[in-house]
């Protein structure tokens, strides 16, 4: 009967909890497949003991999950640059007559809008909802032409 070397068995283990992270995706598990392939390619430079070994695992996982949910809080919390909520109440310009329908430019691009108000080219109007590609707009802090 042949067995494998610790590294390979350390890199077998990384694949098994990897797939199994896959199928169930709650980026835990990626903590301790991390901490298994560091421990595995640890393994391949320095031939220690199996509890050497074990006490690395554990201690790798254990940083690799604080890494992983250090990154998840500052970056990876973070909404998209396009996040429609983050444009509510935010100023747009009236490039075509908004009646009920035209079209304003926000930062630099231009959106359809809708609008229960009449609004003429050049007034401002603020962002009440997004919904698509659509902008809805009304007259708070901007001025429209009943």
């Amino acid at each position: 009967m042949t067995t494998l070397d610790p590294p390979y068995l350390w890199l077998a283990l990384a694949m098994l909890i990897g797939g199994l992270e896959l199928m169930l995706g709650t980026y835990y598990l990626l903590a301790l497949a991390g901490g298994a392939v560091l421990t595995g390619l640890i393994a391949f430079l320095f031939p220690l003991s199996w509890w050497t070994d074990f006490a690395m695992f554990a201690i790798l996982s254990i940083v690799s999950l604080m890494l992983m949910l250090y990154w998840r809080q500052t970056v990876g919390n973070q909404p998209p640059a396009d996040d429609a909520s983050r444009m509510k109440g935010r100023q747009v310009t009236v490039i075509q007559r908004v009646a009920p329908r035209g079209r304003v430019r926000h930062r630099g691009v231009e959106w359809n809008a809708e609008s229960d108000e009449i609004f003429e080219e050049g007034d401002t109007a603020m962002i009440q909802d997004v919904r698509g590609s659509t902008l809805y707009i009304s007259s708070k802090g901007g001025k429209a032409h009943e």
